[in-house]
């Protein structure tokens, strides 16, 4: 057996460390967060993306033999993760 509880007001939540939008000037949007730029979490995020499109590559070099490795181009996209 289920209740349900209706309230008319929202719901209180706490603070969130999400980045929050702070102003609207015109078609800019500010945020404000706590969290800042990483360069470890931009390398590992792009050396995920070279692994998992080398194994692509590897997988497509196999199913279609007669393009041959020219799959393994496809890893110079990694950068752009």
């Amino acid at each position: 057996m289920y209740f349900c509880i209706f309230t008319s007001h929202p719901l209180s939540l706490p603070p969130s460390p999400l980045p929050q939008i702070s102003e609207n000037k015109g078609s800019a949007v500010t945020f404000k967060g706590v969290v800042g730029k990483s360069k470890s979490q931009a390398f590992f995020l792009t050396f995920c993306t070279f692994m998992g499109l080398i194994s692509l590559a590897l997988v497509l070099s196999i199913q279609f033999q007669e393009i041959g490795e020219k799959w393994f181009y496809i890893t110079l996209a990694s950068p752009y993760a």
